[in-house]
């Protein structure tokens, strides 16, 4: 049997988060082994990628990683207040965390 790639559940914070007064949040996950492949995704509620990143080597290493994330979707515009989903898949580990942003 294999090991999970993840030894902890990811979380982010500041959440929920403002991208217009915070700027970002930042995505914390922690692997056991070293990996050759993984991905983040960030859906909107309605399922809807609006962030996709194929993380590298130094994000795959053993220990612990993180990654920001500004609250804009792939074309840099800035998203609106709302729930979002991250899905972490590395190895053979997949994980789902809700992240909100709340703009005032």
């Amino acid at each position: 049997e294999s090991k999970k790639a993840l030894i902890s559940i990811p979380f982010n914070y500041p959440n929920p988060f403002s991208n217009v007064t915070d700027y970002s949040t930042t995505i914390q996950y922690a692997l056991s082994n070293e990996y050759s492949d993984g991905r983040i995704i960030i859906m909107d509620a309605g399922g809807e990628v609006v962030f996709n990143r194929e993380l590298d080597y130094v994000d795959l290493g053993v220990g612990s990683h993180e990654i920001i994330w500004d609250g804009t979707n792939m074309m840099n515009h800035k998203l609106s207040s709302g729930v979002y989903f991250c899905y972490i898949k590395i190895g053979n580990s997949f994980e789902r965390i809700k992240i909100m942003i709340l703009n005032r």
